[in-house]
């Protein structure tokens, strides 16, 4: 499988576990108002009525902020009428954690609050609870998994609790909390008072961190001389490594970069763990792709994370599997992937997995089984891929492959069902159809009846998309309608507030491609207007997910020449993709202006995405009338109406002299992401 769109989330809440409930009002009551560590959790939760579905039923997930990362468990719910009873055990690193709550695509967020909780020893929060609560709230994976509001005031104040409560506390989580307070200006004496104190320290940390609040706070003027301070005071130090770091990442030689990269080990053999694996993986891709197994080998045995080999591997043999080459090797290396998933999850069996940690497993099953499907081992390739398709049925490019694979293995019968369920279900292909239309007389006897069964499947969708069209045209006007309402510009507003210190200012790289009539259209030649560029492809669910958003956003717009959407088509399979993509944009009836990404350096349609630095799509970038990116926005913020305010914020912004000269900050991130904050990973 090509790509997997994992997103991607941001830099965490609400108050402790029994104010985040409600005492005495909350749908959610635990039996234990003081879950500790590796305790077996009960509560009753008394169902709204908009999550109560004749065909539905209420799921639960239970999410853990830990040190090391952020698990997720499935919660065992007990229906008991109009109540239920869920159960699940708090992990063992957990410091706080929250709940989702859902039937279907239906999330009860509690009126935005969430239903969060902190962990306890003795009835007493332990150390980190609060500020691991605050990252919940402020860093957006609350929004991103459970709709839960982000609120960086509610982070701060959570914060503050931390470090009364543990003082020690405030070194480890100081970086978070100095950073949402210098987004205010009206926190600047804090900050500055802050940044001085960092500036006479005598730890690289503290340095580095006083850079970021300058930056944060508009006194970039400063930064250059205290990041030359701090890179002589430690010429080895994390400062250094970047810096070494970026000239191996330049370095386009492989025996140069090889031996540079040699050089660096040594030089930072001491460096943290993070930033050395870091570097590490940064080869390993390089090596499997020129075949240097035994030099991958050496270094990935340093990985301890060995989550972060997965995309190495997929990666390469995934494109051996597209080329058609090396395909033994390519197994082994798919496996190696599947079982480091496996691993990490703590199951030996995909079908042990959670929807939650089983998305990874649906990007490398799939890679596994086409590979076993371009050997000819189309059984196994079946086994392994309805693993895959029973966790992703709505994804085009896994039903096509399991569509080819049934065919190969001459389960016509099963082809011929999944293939026309995807048809009516309005996800399509032309590899779909083809698989359909073959499978249709081997396991009919004949094509005795084909018309007519067609021009059956091709009603429903027609049905289909006249249904789709209805509703969009219905949301656009309820949305559009509400745009001028207060509680819409509170919106608005709010998000302005937020994504103040996420505007950054770099100069657009300059690109030239054509759009899907074959007309060139260059970056340079809409200077003066602000530009929406988005990265995204066909295969990739949360770009599909946010489009009803965007053609709303570019709706409003329509009338103003002064800004311009642009849609870059980006990573798709194999080298004919242009008919795909035109027959995508046809089908949902979108208008949007799409351009065509051009053959990249790794042999790939990826040339300007890379110019980009993208990791993962959906991203989009806002570039102002100078041609400089002020926002960069990755991933999908979860609702139609999310992305149309969000899209509003960054426009209005730029036309907003009290934003235009904001500093430059960080990019922003939306949901449809899994915890921690990881790139998307791509074959």
């Amino acid at each position: 499988m090509k790509n997997l769109k994992l997103l991607v989330l941001m830099p965490g809440m609400l108050l402790a576990m029994h104010i985040s409930f409600a005492q005495g009002t909350s749908r959610l009551k635990f039996s234990n108002p003081y879950p500790e560590r590796n305790e077996k959790v009960t509560f009753t939760y008394d169902v709204p009525s908009n999550l109560i579905k004749p065909n539905g039923k209420i799921e639960g997930t239970a999410w853990f902020i830990e040190d090391t990362g952020y698990p997720s468990t499935p919660v065992t719910i007990e229906a008991t009428g109009q109540s239920v009873k869920g159960e699940f055990t708090v992990s063992g690193g957990a410091r706080a954690f929250f709940i989702k709550l859902n039937n279907g695509a239906t999330i009860d967020n509690n009126d935005g609050k969430g239903f969060i909780s902190l962990v306890y020893k003795d009835q007493k929060p332990l150390e980190g609870a609060y500020a691991s609560n605050a990252f919940i709230l402020g860093s957006g994976i609350g929004t991103a998994y459970a709709k839960i509001d982000q609120s960086t005031e509610e982070a701060i104040a959570l914060y503050k609790k931390e470090f009364e409560l543990y003082p020690q506390s405030e070194k480890k989580y100081s970086a978070n909390y100095y950073n949402y307070l210098a987004a205010n200006p009206a926190n600047a004496a804090i900050v500055n008072k802050k940044i001085e104190a960092l500036q006479n320290s005598s730890d690289e940390s503290d340095l580095i961190l006083a850079t970021r609040l300058l930056r944060a706070s508009g006194k970039t003027s400063a930064i250059d001389s205290l990041t030359k301070v701090a890179k002589e005071k430690f010429p080895t130090g994390t400062l250094a490594m970047s810096d070494d770091m970026s000239l191996l990442n330049k370095e386009k030689d492989l025996t140069k970069k090889d031996s540079l990269f040699k050089i660096l080990l040594v030089k930072y053999k001491d460096a943290p763990a993070n930033m050395k694996e870091s570097m590490i993986y940064s080869m390993l891709g390089l090596y499997l792709k020129n075949g240097d197994t035994k030099s991958y080998d050496k270094y990935a045995a340093m990985i301890t994370n060995k989550q972060m080999l997965i995309q190495a591997l997929n990666s390469t043999a995934w494109n051996w599997a597209v080329a058609g080459e090396r395909l033994e090797e390519a197994e082994k290396l798919s496996k190696q992937s599947i079982d480091i998933v496996l691993a990490s999850a703590g199951v030996v069996s995909p079908t042990a997995l959670t929807k939650e940690n089983g998305g990874l497993f649906s990007m490398v099953g799939d890679t596994y089984a086409y590979i076993l499907f371009k050997e000819g081992k189309f059984d196994e390739a079946v086994k392994t891929q309805s693993l895959v398709y029973a966790r992703g049925s709505d994804n085009t490019e896994i039903v096509e492959h399991y569509v080819q694979m049934l065919n190969g293995a001459k389960d016509y019968k099963t082809a011929l069902e999944v293939a026309e369920k995807s048809i009516r279900a309005g996800k399509t292909s032309e590899i779909i159809e083809e698989g359909l239309k073959t499978a249709y007389p081997k396991a009919k006897g004949s094509m005795t009846g084909f018309d007519t069964y067609w021009a059956d499947v091709q009603k429903s969708i027609n049905e289909k998309k006249e249904q789709e069209k209805n509703e969009f045209a219905a949301k656009q006007k309820e949305l559009l309608a509400n745009v001028n309402s207060s509680s819409n510009l509170q919106q608005v507003a709010k998000l302005k507030k937020e994504l103040s210190s996420k505007m950054i200012k770099e100069a657009a790289p300059l690109f030239s491609l054509k759009d899907l009539d074959g007309k060139t259209v260059s970056l340079e030649s809409l200077k003066g207007k602000t530009v929406v560029v988005d990265f995204w492809a066909t295969w990739c669910g949360p770009c599909i997910q946010s489009f009803p958003g965007m053609q709303i956003a570019q709706n409003k717009y329509k009338s103003d020449r002064n800004v311009v959407f642009l849609f870059i088509d980006t990573w798709e399979n194999g080298t004919n993709y242009l008919p795909g993509v035109k027959k995508f944009i046809a089908d949902k009836n979108y208008s949007f202006h799409v351009l065509m990404d051009e053959m990249g350096a790794d042999k790939r349609q990826s040339k300007v995405v890379s110019s980009y630095k993208v990791e993962g799509i959906p991203t989009k970038f806002i570039i102002d009338k100078n041609g400089d990116i002020r926002f960069k926005y990755v991933g999908y913020s979860g609702s139609t109406e999310g992305v149309v305010n969000e899209v509003t914020a960054m426009i209005e912004m730029l036309n907003d002299p009290a934003y235009k000269a904001a500093a430059p900050g960080t990019s922003a991130t939306g949901g449809s992401a899994p915890a921690p904050p990881k790139p998307t990973l791509n074959k």
